[in-house]
């Protein structure tokens, strides 16, 4: 057949009729089965193949069945290019059904990979990749058949890669294309070059990397065989439109999209059209169009449902969870990111935004753990991708290293609890707990020689620090959880968590709502290493405890204000069990107790107080307190006359 599509087709048009004429089902078969494929790698693929593929559904209709199973995988195999355009057609969703009994027929190995081709990448574009994986298992041991021809090998290649990408396997992805590449040249043609680049552009935008994408773009550029293909230019304008939106050209981007969308519709390809839709949704969004972005999603999400593709409706979802959050829509965004994370968990997909953006990822995440979507899945995701919290409030987020230090000193490493008990290992303890007094900031080497090995002259404390702080890396199991620069030491905070830190930063609100109020509260089950004697540790202690005082006076009054008097009251006693000398809880606690009609409690409550207050400090209540007290005693007094009277108030006070 000649190699020019036009010419072949006018021979195989020619050949259709004549075979048509004769009756030979067999010849007719073949020649749609290679019409079709002649179509469908023009310029216009769906005007020029789509009246064969109704002509060979009519012809299967009529027959009821092929000629042969030779047949039948011939012609099936020539549809790899239809079922890229038009993977919902029912000539293809039947072909999807014989998979199996075809693939294990008694058929060539070049035969059974042209339909493996077509079978793997209708599987990975509904994002059923073990389904995907099923194949490549089967079918991969015939790539070392000696009769397999060039073409068909790279082709493998790509699809091996292809998977490899979308399951987040990147290395290997990359593997896959160079050997590609390298078939390419050993067979001397470069008829699939370009589809070998946009291989290589797709795995590097989805591991988030834009400078090996717009290297690949370039590559792909230069290799394209007929500019006029507008089905490989629509694909090209969807990827460079994902180069220039991780590389922050936003316009640019616009413009590729826009492009590759008017394109892929102008062939027909309506599985194509639809993913250009989400990547023009996102581009969208970030210049604050999202009227029209919630346009484009609301196409590819009727699509993906018409035809049932799962990674297309993920994708989807999670750009509109993304365009609520950007107007600080959580409600919204959470509905989406429920249905999305649910499809997500389901087929484990490990690179569900095909443009890979940290931050726009951690931010969904963020949301989803915070309203508990899907939380073993998304940890797991976070993980394998290495991503950075949004921020550090997040204590849902799979933080490498947990440290709580209210109450007690424990660290989690990767959800383990880190055992830190030997001499070895109390420098290096030392050190942390150190580095935990200031959080964030970085310490100057000079300061926490001084504090830790005081003794010491500068060359000893320095080898010392040097030791403590290799010991330290090893114990966490985290080279950078501990950063050193220009001799300043701190802890990393994107990948360690203090439980101090939210409460910090609740304390430092001007206006800080109940809700803020409780949840730092309820993080303080005691006082910062409440063990350790340190001088450094004692000052930043008190400070904080100081914060616990006055973030809990704020949140008991704000109860107060709403006549919430249970759960104030049940809030001043856990106050009180923090710290039994802080009397104002005490009277606040009388107040509520009051308020409820529950006088013997809040006399019980007086009597708490003046007997803590005395035996530890030797002094009695305060003058606020002790007429608190004698209000009480008046109220109480005529129902039990043999009360005594309140005690007098010369001796010294507490505050």
């Amino acid at each position: 057949m000649p190699a020019d599509p036009q010419t072949a087709t006018l021979n195989l048009e020619q050949a259709y009729a004549g075979f048509d004429k004769t009756g030979n089902k067999t010849g007719c078969f073949l020649t749609l089965g290679a019409l079709i494929e002649a179509g469908f790698s023009q310029a216009n693929p769906v005007h020029l193949g789509l009246p064969w593929v109704e002509k060979l559904q009519q012809l299967v209709v009529g027959c009821g069945e092929f000629p042969s199973v030779t047949v039948e995988a011939t012609v099936l195999a020539s549809l790899h290019a239809f079922v890229h355009i038009l993977p919902h057609h029912p000539l293809v969703i039947a072909f999807e059904a014989r998979r199996d009994q075809l693939l294990s027929s008694d058929i060539t190995a070049e035969l059974k990979m042209k339909m493996g081709l077509s079978l793997s990448w209708l599987s990975l574009r509904q994002g059923d990749f073990s389904r995907t994986r099923a194949i490549t298992r089967q079918l991969t041991p015939l790539i070392h058949t000696a009769h397999l021809q060039a073409t068909t090998r790279i082709l493998w290649h790509i699809a091996e890669g292809n998977l490899a990408w979308l399951t987040a396997n990147f290395p290997l992805a990359m593997d896959k294309f160079s050997e590609g590449l390298n078939q390419s040249r050993h067979a001397g043609t470069s008829m699939h070059d370009c589809r070998l680049w946009m291989l290589g552009i797709s795995c590097a935008l989805a591991e988030g990397n834009p400078n090996d994408a717009r290297m690949h773009l370039e590559h792909a550029r230069r290799s394209l065989h007929d500019p006029q293909n507008k089905l490989i230019q629509a694909e090209l304008n969807g990827l460079r439109a994902g180069v220039k939106l991780l590389e922050g050209n936003v316009s640019s981007a616009l413009q590729a999209a826009r492009e590759g969308l008017t394109q892929a519709e102008e062939t027909g390809a309506c599985f194509l059209a639809a993913s250009v839709r989400i990547g023009l949704a996102q581009i969208l969004i970030e210049t604050g169009a999202t009227e029209e972005a919630g346009n484009q999603l609301t196409h590819a999400i009727y699509y993906a449902d018409s035809t049932k593709a799962c990674l297309l409706k993920c994708r989807a979802l999670l750009v509109a969870a993304y365009a609520q959050l950007r107007i600080e829509n959580e409600f919204a965004a959470t509905n989406m990111l429920q249905e999305a994370l649910a499809i997500a968990a389901r087929h484990n997909y490990l690179a569900p935004d095909f443009w890979w953006r940290p931050r726009v990822m951690s931010l969904l995440l963020s949301c989803a753990l915070r309203n508990g979507i899907e939380t073993c899945y998304v940890q797991h995701l976070i993980r394998h991708r290495g991503l950075l919290p949004s921020s550090p409030d997040n204590e849902n987020w799979p933080w490498p290293i947990r440290i709580y230090t209210f109450g007690r000193f424990s660290i989690l490493c990767n959800d383990q609890p880190l055992r830190f008990d030997g001499k070895s290992q109390r420098k290096p303890m030392e050190l942390l707990k150190y580095l935990c007094s200031f959080g964030g900031r970085a310490i100057s080497q000079n300061q926490i020689m001084d504090a830790l090995w005081p003794e010491s002259s500068g060359d000893v404390a320095g080898q010392a620090l040097r030791t403590t702080l290799h010991r330290l890396r090893k114990m966490l199991q985290h080279e950078k959880a501990v950063r050193l620069e220009n001799r300043q030491l701190s802890l990393d905070m994107n990948y360690v968590w203090i439980d101090y830190l939210t409460f910090l930063r609740v304390a430092h609100q001007p206006n800080a709502t109940q809700v803020s109020l409780q949840v730092a509260i309820n993080r303080y089950q005691g006082r910062f290493l409440a063990e350790e004697p340190e001088s450094w540790i004692i000052s930043f202690r008190e400070r904080l405890h100081l914060h616990y005082l006055n973030m809990s006076e704020q949140l008991g009054l704000l109860l107060e204000c709403n006549n919430d008097w249970v759960l104030a009251s049940r809030h001043y006693l856990r106050a009180i069990g923090i710290d039994p000398l802080a009397e104002m809880f005490y009277r606040r606690h009388m107040i509520c107790c009051m308020q409820l009609e529950q006088h013997y409690k809040a006399l019980s409550t007086y009597q708490c107080c003046q007997l803590t207050l005395f035996s530890h400090l030797g002094m009695r209540p305060s003058r606020e307190t002790e007429l608190l007290f004698q209000s009480l005693a008046t109220d109480l007094r005529p129902a039990n006359p043999d009360m005594p009277p309140p005690p007098q108030t010369d001796t010294p006070s507490g505050h």
